[in-house]
């Protein structure tokens, strides 16, 4: 049995604006949350128009205040990370992916430290 894709378009009125829902089978890049929620974050500038937007996992808990000045300093922001060795296996493949993706090296990792805070264009 062969699956169509199936795209239905439906302008919603009681919406200000209407809205458009497409319904269509997910991109492998869709199916995983966390996958979404990479690729989200380079849409950022289409949601606000703040000169900078900042980034947060889902899981993740602010245990106290966070005041402009803990994320900037002279007017950019903070950049907190860590080097050297991995703290466990899983995390030194990362650095290995990012090389086979980019042809770059990772020069630090950012994972503990949010919000991971992006200039809007």
């Amino acid at each position: 049995l062969a699956l169509k894709k199936l795209v239905v378009t439906k302008v919603v009125p009681k919406v200000p604006g209407g809205a458009k829902f497409t319904f269509n089978h997910p991109s492998t890049y869709y199916r995983k949350g966390a996958d979404r929620q990479q690729l989200l974050m380079f849409w950022g500038d289409n949601f606000t128009s703040s000169e900078y937007v900042g980034f947060a996992d889902a899981d993740t808990v602010f245990v106290t205040y966070i005041d402009r000045e803990d994320l900037f300093e002279d007017g950019k922001p903070v950049v907190n990370a860590r080097s050297g060795a991995h703290c466990c296996d899983v995390w030194a493949l990362m650095p290995q992916g990012t090389f086979l993706a980019t042809g770059l090296l990772e020069p630090m990792r950012c994972m503990s430290y949010f919000p991971v805070i992006i200039k809007t264009s």
